[in-house]
């Protein structure tokens, strides 16, 4: 029993070592690169993920790169400008290994070597570049930054034989030597204040203009609202002439009808009042108030009308009546 045990073990352990030794997986951001040592030298390059087959014990080599991203990036480099400035910039670069030219990439050395390859091509291809750019396209307000990047990205190429594909270029710092940064600094305070006497003054025009436009629309406003204000009021006139009219053919219904509003317009709220029931409107509220002859109750107390019209009227003085109290809670 135990020796058949132990030949099952071993044959399990058996196929376990030939399946490790004939079989190999690639990961979908991996590229490989099987290298066969038979007498023919194949080499092929397996991009597809998965479980993929290769000849036992050995006798194909496969290695694996990684595809994503990798970034190499330059020390601070001091470089000169078309307008005989000099700038001092930092530079990086993102970059990957080419699928369709893996086999060069498994040539070009270690991860250290090719590092150090893209790093120096990087800072040459930086100092070539600059060269054509002067000091104000790179940090002045009509920055062409980006057709720099663009321009050392286009002279990166030459690592695609060596199956670096660069995928971008950018410039992470861009610094002033202290012997231009003087004479920058005060260049740019002057463009500077340039550009805030433009706006100042270009503001003040515009202020102006639009406090013309502001009084001309408030004049056309105001004569407007006076012309109206005129027509309501001659049309107020109109009305009031013929309620005028109308109310002088029946003043004792007129004065009435006033008697009315000013009573309703003194019980509108709370009040207490002391006064006497002969006294035009209050005697409205006296219900032993006799009509006149017209039906219209009349006060008993009359203001004395004097010969002289520059006198002040006043109550008749032997108009003597109690007064009445009046409340609404």
């Amino acid at each position: 029993m135990s020796k058949g045990l132990a030949i099952f073990v071993g044959g399990l352990l058996l196929v376990i070592l030939v399946l490790f030794s004939t079989t190999y997986t690639v990961q979908f951001y991996e590229v490989a690169v099987k290298t066969s040592y038979a007498p023919t030298s194949k080499q092929s390059v397996v991009t597809k993920p998965g479980l993929h087959f290769r000849l036992p014990f050995f006798a194909d080599h496969v290695t694996k790169y990684d595809k994503r991203l990798r970034l190499a990036e330059t020390p601070l480099v001091e470089v000169g400008t078309a307008d005989e400035q000099s700038v001092a910039v930092r530079a990086f670069l993102l970059w990957s290994v080419d699928e369709d030219n893996a086999l060069m990439f498994s040539k070009s050395g270690t991860d250290l070597e090719v590092q150090e390859h893209v790093r120096d091509a990087l800072t040459d291809a930086l100092s070539a570049s600059l060269s054509h750019y002067a000091f104000d396209d790179l940090i002045g307000p009509q920055s062409r930054l980006a057709d720099a990047e663009t321009a050392i990205l286009d002279r990166l190429s030459v690592l695609g034989s060596l199956g670096i594909e660069p995928v971008s270029v950018g410039l992470s710092q861009v610094l002033l030597p202290p012997k231009v940064t003087t004479a920058v600094l005060a260049r740019m305070q002057a463009v500077r204040q340039k550009l805030a006497e433009t706006e100042r003054a270009k503001g003040q025009a515009e202020a102006v203009a639009i406090q013309s436009r502001a009084n001309t629309v408030a004049d056309k406003l105001r004569a407007f609202a006076e012309a109206r204000a005129e027509e309501i009021k001659f049309k107020s006139n109109e009305l009031a002439a013929g309620y005028l009219q109308e109310m002088a053919e029946d003043e004792e219904l007129a004065i009435f009808f006033v008697w009315l509003d000013t009573l309703e317009d003194s019980l509108k709220q709370e009040v207490t009042i002391f006064l006497t029931d002969d006294t035009a409107p209050w005697h409205l509220m006296n219900v032993s108030m006799l009509p006149a002859t017209t039906g219209i109750p009349q006060p008993q107390q009359r203001y004395a009308v004097d010969s002289d019209p520059d006198q002040p009227r006043g109550p008749a003085a032997d108009d003597t009546l109690p007064a009445v109290t009046a409340g609404k809670d």
